[in-house]
């Protein structure tokens, strides 16, 4: 399909910016009173610099986001099994550093206690994911 053909009908009805402007407002005034060449001369290369550190900028901030898709990392909540069982083995080699001696490590109680956790959660039988997550907290 070719395009439409412009229709300019609609803009013999149309006013310029120029008449719809106020003449007498300050603001128009100062604007027909500067040398518009003598001020680019003047302050044209620091805006030049201005607009080369803005892309530059803009570069940047492109190539952070470069790999953006809209949508926040999977960060699991703090209140997680697995958060549960990696503080839990955290603590118990911290205790092995400093030399402390654990009655019990929960090493397999406590994979278990995940395991089954997970399993439960997937299920969606939630209250009894509920009640590993206890023991999970508490081990």
């Amino acid at each position: 399909m070719r395009p439409k053909p412009a229709d300019n009908q609609n803009l013999l009805f149309s006013a310029r910016l120029e008449q719809i402007l106020d003449h007498n407002h300050s603001l128009f005034n100062l604007a027909d009173a500067i040398d518009w060449p003598e001020f680019e001369e003047a302050f044209g290369s620091d805006y030049q610099k201005r607009l080369k550190n803005m892309s530059a900028e803009k570069d940047r901030i492109e190539k952070a986001f470069s790999g953006y898709n809209g949508q926040g990392k999977t960060i699991p909540f703090p209140t997680d099994a697995k958060l549960y069982q990696r503080m839990r083995e955290k603590l118990v080699g911290k205790a092995k550093d400093y030399g402390i001696e654990l009655r019990q490590s929960y090493v397999r109680k406590g994979k278990q206690a995940l395991v089954v956790y997970g399993r439960y959660a997937y299920a969606r039988w939630y209250k009894r994911a509920r009640r590993q997550l206890r023991k999970l907290s508490t081990h």
